[in-house]
């Protein structure tokens, strides 16, 4: 294998299920990947016409430089000490075939692969010592805030599902209004998908009393869209704070860089600019505007002066009719006090901003993205 290119050590389970996620996954993989495939004894799989290597072999290729170690297997613990032994020279990064299609698939075809295989190649399958690696760094809970009502149950639980597939130590706290309890029961089973239970969920009913106060027509909003900016006064005070998102993203990744953004004392929120060109966003055209469907919120910045109120006053003003409602007013009152984020990592809209770019330009986006945003019709 030369060293040149990005190497592939792919260990496979001897099932039916495993060996076709796998003749998938290999189908797709760019030239610039090598790989070499392993199971536990030498087979032929007749998808793809590939050759399995016996896995008591590898010590063959001791060698070889791998950058990654794929594992697909219901006893990861054991195969990985087999590879761990005989690769002990290489600094290399052990995924699940899952975290693997993230780098080397398209987008495309990364979504049919995560929509139709995902719910036998989940983190949990990982080998205990690289979990336990990944839990030791993220220790500390991240407190992710989100609300949503009856109609758009499906892509919220899109996001809380591929949230906790990167994600580990989450406690997603949903605002909440019109939800049915089986509704929620639903959502809760989303925790299972968390090893050892560090994902939790937590629901706090919030009174709807905001219908009242507002002077425009919502129209396609929903008000739980105002929710978010009463997380300062719903969560705990000892919560300094939380991660807002919309419910029609699809995380692609660890959000853990982005929660923990140094905002100090400067920054009410960070989010990332969108690159809109209408004429009549709050702030003129071409202006740093922000999108708000992904927020990181200072709560304790927030808590400490009346610069929410002012926001609140702006919005349930008489005069106030912008088109895209608390976005324009947050990016009115905050104006420069928004740390700004790289939008193709934390909240990419592949439908309105990519449409136009070559194939290959798209592809080198979509491998730093983190977080997409269906802003349009379609949804996850």
């Amino acid at each position: 294998m030369s060293d040149d290119r990005i190497n592939l050590l792919i260990y496979v389970d001897p099932s039916y299920c495993y060996i076709n996620a796998a003749g998938f996954f290999i189908k797709y993989i760019p030239d610039k990947y090598q790989y070499m495939l392993f199971s536990q004894q030498c087979i032929y799989a007749e998808i793809n016409d590939v050759i399995y290597e016996d896995i008591d072999s590898i010590n063959q290729f001791a060698d070889t430089r791998f950058d990654y170690v794929v594992i697909a297997s219901d006893n990861p613990d054991d195969i990985f000490d087999n590879i761990e032994h005989n690769l002990k020279k290489h600094d290399y990064k052990v995924v699940t075939m899952l975290e693997a299609a993230q780098k080397v698939l398209s987008f495309g075809d990364y979504v049919n692969y995560l929509r139709i295989n995902a719910s036998t190649l989940i983190p949990k399958m990982l080998p205990s010592k690289v979990i336990n690696e990944r839990y030791r760094k993220y220790t500390n809970d991240m407190h992710i805030v989100m609300s949503f009502d009856s109609k758009f149950l499906l892509p919220a639980i899109t996001t809380i599902y591929t949230l906790f597939l990167f994600n580990c130590n989450c406690h997603v706290h949903i605002l909440y209004n019109d939800l049915k309890q089986n509704e929620m029961t639903v959502v809760e089973r989303l925790t299972r998908l968390a090893r050892g239970g560090t994902n939790k969920i937590e629901w706090h009913y919030v009174n709807n009393d905001l219908q009242d106060k507002i002077h425009f027509n919502l129209g396609r909003y929903s008000i739980n869209i105002l929710y978010k900016f009463l997380a300062y006064k719903i969560l705990d005070e000892s919560i300094e704070r939380c991660l807002w998102l919309d419910s029609d993203l699809m995380i692609r990744g660890n959000v853990r860089d982005l929660y923990e953004v140094d905002m100090s004392d400067e920054y009410y929120f960070a989010s990332a600019l969108e690159s809109s060109e209408y004429e009549d966003t709050a702030l003129g055209k071409n202006r740093e505007y922000t999108n708000i469907g992904v927020l990181l919120m200072n709560l304790k910045k927030i808590r400490s002066d009346d610069m929410i109120d002012k926001f609140w006053s702006l919005l349930f003003s008489p005069d106030f009719n912008y088109p895209t409602l608390e976005q324009d007013a947050m990016n009115i009152v905050f104006r420069y006090k928004i740390y700004l984020v790289k939008q193709e990592i934390w909240n990419s809209f592949p439908i309105s901003d990519f449409s136009g770019v070559p194939e290959i330009e798209f592809d080198k986006i979509v491998d730093k993205t983190r977080i997409v945003h269906w802003l349009s019709a379609q949804k996850a």
